[in-house]
């Protein structure tokens, strides 16, 4: 089956990220963005994973994110589907191929991203 796949784009300024979410159900893909007040968004694809991780898990295809991701994130995604499959038992944990784990250079600034995907898919990278 097709994998929900993540295709980083050019954003339209240094404020921005964004990407094209594929996803095996639609021949067109969807673009997603990201803006950010008072920071430049880091080059990772963490709000990126999250974005298609509810078509993936729906889907039970793989998600392909080529890129950085936030190793903790890698780490976690068992436990956040285990939670979201409390609430639709039908959900699978998709493979994520291609992410490269990423972790916090020492003494960067500590910066968090919030995500919920309750009724809704938005995310807040910071």
């Amino acid at each position: 089956m097709t994998p929900v796949t993540i295709v980083p784009c050019e954003g339209p300024d240094a404020t921005c990220v964004e990407a094209e979410l594929r996803l095996p159900s639609r021949a067109e893909g969807h673009r997603v963005h990201f803006k950010c007040r008072g920071a430049t968004p880091i080059a990772s694809r963490e709000a990126f994973l999250i974005v298609g991780l509810i078509p993936a898990m729906r889907s039970a295809t793989a998600l392909v994110v080529d890129g950085p991701v936030s190793a903790r994130l890698l780490s976690a995604l068992q436990t956040i589907v285990d939670i979201y499959r409390v609430w639709d038992p039908s959900f699978h944990l998709p493979e994520v191929i291609g992410a490269t784990p990423a972790t916090k250079p020492a003494g960067e600034q500590a910066r968090v991203g919030v995500f919920s995907l309750a009724g809704s898919t938005r995310s807040t990278p910071c």
